[in-house]
């Protein structure tokens, strides 16, 4: 178990320990009634402007019927009293009219409660979905909160400890397999690995389990630590002090946390392209993912579908030139209609994509096979505009998703850039030059990724950030996010050296040979040479018997001398360097 796990653990456990304690001393205080439910209920309240919706209702079951427990515990342990003190006692039971007001008030302000989080938590991504889901932690709350009160307070101590240790085991049991909302969605691994249900991966579940018994185990520890000190604080004036300068430590760094919580990561600014043609390219890829289910070529579509093809036909018309513009995902989320939106078109959003960008790929292939290599360009550049446009405005798997379509248009530029006419080569240098000055930069993206998840997923996201932070720092390097900026970093890689290779065969075409060295390219064929993203230093680059050996260090960071390899052994190990043939050598 990672350091980032037992941080979000404590944290977890810290919390629910805070409200155990708010129970205990609702129900051994001698003040009023409503204060001490009152205290409950501020406890309970205060969950909502964090948006932790779910641990409200957990909180809101579970601290009350632990104070009931403890309650009725009392009043066993009490001695027997005189008759005359026994009327008196429930003289004390008795109601007046101040105290139905006080109820009254009371259930108002808790309906009020109730009905935030009804509003709420339906617009969250990955609500819970059954009673189990609340009841279930609730019950562990209110039986670990009894159990603890016992132990710290002495009352059957080792019966107390005892039942701990049968009933933290049993709660895992039950809460591990039944609690999804627990399960962070987006951090470094989640504070519960997103498994729903499918425990196939030992090592996974076993990890999962272990941090529901840590996460247990500390707030059992620490409420009967928080009440064991508290009672024996009396036994010296310097003990005394001591807890009180403990516990206004805990409380600032309790305080500090919610006020973490409280404040959601800054949304950059959207990306605002005029003319955004997104929308139309949207429902133009909508309509060819319906006519050309299996992504095939026009010319082998007409063979059995005669309308189909020359609608297809049509469209293409229309949305090649739409996507000579490089726009942006429409999504401004930084309010909630806007992430809310995207939430429920992310699937047929890429949906679309995939389809539109097989066939265009199919499109490029059947142009090839033809030999019109002018039309395979054209349709391989509008590929890789097409990703362009996922990859601005974006969140990570924006990116992502947006990528796999501009590396389907890389792959037939690599693969024809030998055979382009030198206007042709220095159009599509030109397009690759545009794709990349547009792209969003990563630490924009990563910034826009993490205030959304905390928008969508909630307090889990927020407080994964925090353990996050206090464990790697800034999110550039969370481990996550490292292999995604390595990714980035590829991307830029493939696309500078495809320009420098296409205006390399231009130069060859008029001079008969490849440069000596890169600075020759410019300024009739580059504006500048572009540099090794990995290193920030120039790409390697000789002129190997009249063939050009490019390529970058990749991923490791280490010249392996021009070590080459395909496309899945270079993702899944290190010791290879990058060239263009990486994605398409088989």
């Amino acid at each position: 178990m990672d350091l980032y796990l037992s941080i979000t653990t404590f944290l977890l456990a810290a919390v629910a320990a805070s409200g155990g304690l708010v129970a205990i001393c609702a129900a051994t205080s001698r003040v009023h009634w409503f204060w001490r439910v009152f205290a409950v209920w501020v406890f309970v309240a205060a969950m909502l402007p964090i948006r932790a919706y779910e641990p409200a209702v957990v909180f809101g079951i579970g601290l009350p019927l632990g104070a009931m427990c403890i309650r009725v515990l009392q009043w066993f342990q009490q001695p027997a009293v005189p008759q005359a003190e026994a009327r008196s006692n429930r003289a004390q039971l008795r109601f007046g009219i101040l105290d139905s007001l006080l109820a009254i008030t009371l259930i108002g302000l808790t309906l009020a409660i109730v009905l935030q989080i009804w509003a709420k938590i339906p617009a969250r991504a990955n609500p819970p979905q059954t009673w189990k889901e609340y009841v279930i932690p609730a019950a562990s709350l209110a039986s670990i909160v009894v159990l603890s009160w016992c132990g710290g307070r002495g009352f059957r101590r080792w019966w107390a400890i005892v039942g701990l240790v049968i009933l933290i085991p049993f709660w895992t049991w039950l809460i591990w397999p039944n609690t999804y909302w627990l399960y962070s969605l987006d951090d470094e691994r989640g504070v519960y690995y997103m498994l729903a249900g499918d425990f196939a991966d030992r090592d996974r579940y076993l990890s999962g389990s272990e941090i529901t018994v840590l996460g247990m185990t500390e707030f059992s520890f620490l409420l009967m630590a928080s009440l064991a000190i508290w009672y024996v604080a009396g036994c010296s004036s310097w003990f005394s002090r001591a807890r009180t300068v403990g516990g206004a430590l805990a409380s600032g760094a309790l305080a500090l946390l919610y006020l973490q919580m409280y404040w959601l990561a800054a949304v950059p600014p959207p990306i605002v392209s005029e003319p955004n043609n997104f929308s139309r390219v949207m429902e133009i890829a909508e309509e060819i993912e319906g006519l050309n289910k299996q992504a095939v070529a026009i010319a082998d579509l007409s063979k059995t579908e005669a309308k189909a093809a020359q609608r297809l036909n049509e469209l293409y018309r229309e949305i090649m030139p739409l996507l000579d513009v490089i726009g942006s995902l429409p999504d401004d989320l930084s309010t909630e209609a806007g992430w809310q939106a995207r939430e429920r078109n992310w699937s047929n959003r890429y949906s679309h994509l995939r389809s539109l960008s097989k066939s265009l790929e199919a499109e490029a292939t059947s142009a090839v096979n033809r030999g019109d290599l002018r039309k395979a360009v054209h349709y391989a550049l509008a590929n890789v505009r097409l990703g362009a446009i996922f990859c601005r405005n974006a969140v990570m798997v924006d990116e992502l998703v947006g990528r796999a379509a501009i590396d389907r248009g890389a792959q037939t530029l690599i693969t024809l850039r030998e055979q382009l006419e030198s206007e042709l080569s220095h159009e599509v240098g030109e397009v690759l030059g545009i794709v990349e000055s547009e792209h969003e930069s990563a630490e924009s993206l990563l910034k826009r990724e993490v205030a959304y998840s905390q928008r969508a997923y909630g307090w889990q996201a927020r407080l994964g950030h925090i353990a996050l932070w206090i464990n790697f720092g800034p999110p550039e390097h969370w481990k996550n996010n490292k292999a995604f900026l390595i990714s980035i970093r590829e991307m830029q890689a493939i696309n500078r050296m495809l320009r420098i290779e296409l205006a390399a065969y231009c130069y060859r075409a008029k001079s008969g040979k490849f440069p000596s060295v890169l600075d020759q390219l410019v300024p009739d064929y580059l504006l500048d040479v572009p540099i090794d993203p990995f290193t920030q230093k120039p790409f390697v680059y000789r002129d190997d018997d009249g063939a050009i050996m490019l390529y970058c260090v990749g991923r490791d960071g280490v010249d392996s001398g021009g070590k080459f390899t395909d496309r899945n052994t270079y993702y899944s190990g290190d010791g290879y360097d990058l060239d263009l043939e990486t994605l398409t050598r088989k």
